[in-house]
This record gives structure tokens, C-alpha cells and sequence, in this order.
């Protein structure tokens, strides 16, 4: 009787590999992985979930040590972008008015985690931003004309009948050279804490800013202006 190491070695030896996978299989291999997901979407989301860490990591290791991989999608993405622009577009407007309380909350709390972050990258990048939107307005005349309109209809809706316009065109005719008249409560802005707020086109309302500093405001409140609404006569 031979031992059974020899036994064992004989049976391995005998054992054909298996053939590699053909096309069908894996289609039918993806298909039943589809078929799944679409009839366990909670299961797929608790797999999703406990899984995220360890795919984030793994994706990061992979970018880290294959950069080229990086770049081929971000140019994939960018050629996506810029050939699907309107659909993209259409598809944005649907999501947001689907649901538009969920999506404000979703930017209000976008905003919470980043308001540190955009004044930095502003005023780090403020020559590159300024070029992007010039070349953007070289392209689109009429797309800022129709914004510098909306500005001014969104003026005279927030000037309420009593506020005095002559004081309000003296305001503006003083402003010094290098400088912005700005919302302390912006027309249509977000405060520090994230919520949506509009404010009045009145005299207690302007401040003059610097043009960096303005821009770098754009429609955020920021936290001392608050004490300088707060304490108005």
C-alpha cells in the first residue's frame, strides 16, 4: 500500500487547471452581480458602508504609486465635462429641484466643512480664478450680462419703498478707488452657520471692501459682521 503523501501527490498531479474564463462568463459573472445589487439595494449599502475605508485606502495606495492612472481620468473626466456639458446641466436641475430642501441642507453642510478652507484657496490662487473668468467671459459675453442684469434687478427688489436712494447714490459715488460696496447681509447669501439669508439694499446694510477682500467674501457672511448688524442703533 503506498503511502498516503504519495497518494495525495498522485491525485494533485492528476488534476487538470482549470480553463481560463471566457467573455460569456464574466458577462453572465456581471450580470449576476447586477441582478443581485438590484434586489439587495440595503445589503449593497451596508456592504458599501463596510467596506469604504478599505477601498478608499487601497484606491489612495494605487493613484499614490500609479500617477499616470491620475491623470488618464482626469482627462477622461475633463473631455466628459466639456462634450456633455447641457446634459450635465439638465441633470443637475433635476436632482436639485427633485428634492431642494435635501440638496440646500447637503450645501449648507458642504459649506460648514470647507468656509476655512475657499478664503485660503481664494487668495492663493486669486490670479488663476481671475483668468478663468475672463477667458469665461470672452466666451459667454452675454451669459454676464445677463448676470450683471440679475444683479440689478436683485438691487432694486431689496431696496424697500422708504430707504432713501439719494443716500444711497452718495454712498456708492464715495467709494474709494481700489475698493467694492458691499452687503453686510448679502441679498442672496449663507450665514457662518450655513443657512440661506437675504439682506436689505439700505444704507446700514453697505460697507466699502477692499476688491480682494469682497471677492474673497462673495456671498458668505462672516462671523464679525454679525455683531455689526446685531448692534445697529
Amino acid at each position: 500500500m503506498p503511502p498516503i503523501q504519495s497518494c495525495f501527490a498522485i491525485a494533485h498531479d492528476s488534476i487538470e487547471p482549470a480553463p481560463p474564463p471566457t467573455e460569456e462568463h464574466r458577462a453572465a459573472a456581471v450580470e449576476r452581480v447586477r441582478q443581485w445589487r438590484l434586489a439587495n439595494p440595503e445589503k449593497k449599502q451596508q456592504q458599501q458602508k463596510a467596506n469604504a475605508k478599505r477601498e478608499n485606502e487601497a484606491r489612495r495606495r494605487k493613484y499614490q504609486e500609479n500617477p499616470e492612472i491620475v491623470l488618464k481620468i482626469l482627462k477622461r473626466n475633463h473631455h466628459y465635462r466639456t462634450t456633455n456639458a447641457e446634459k450635465i446641466s439638465i441633470y443637475r436641475r433635476k436632482s436639485y429641484w427633485a428634492n431642494p430642501e435635501a440638496m440646500r441642507e447637503q450645501k449648507r453642510l458642504y459649506y460648514l466643512l470647507h468656509k476655512e478652507k475657499w478664503p485660503k484657496y481664494r487668495q492663493n490662487n486669486i490670479t488663476r480664478i481671475n483668468e478663468s473668468l475672463r477667458k469665461r467671459r470672452a466666451i459667454s459675453p452675454e451669459r454676464f450680462r445677463a448676470q450683471g442684469w440679475l444683479r440689478h434687478h436683485r438691487n432694486r427688489q431689496a431696496t424697500p419703498p422708504w430707504a432713501n436712494r439719494n443716500e444711497l447714490k452718495a454712498f456708492r459715488a464715495a467709494c474709494p478707488p481700489g475698493y467694492h460696496v458691499d452687503h453686510i447681509v448679502p441679498l442672496k447669501g449663507i450665514t457662518p452657520e450655513g443657512y440661506l439669508v437675504s439682506g436689505l439694499h439700505v444704507i446700514w446694510n453697505l460697507q466699502y471692501l477692499s476688491a480682494s477682500e469682497n471677492t474673497t467674501k462673495q456671498q458668505y457672511m462672516r462671523e464679525h459682521e454679525l455683531t455689526l448688524i446685531t448692534n445697529l442703533p
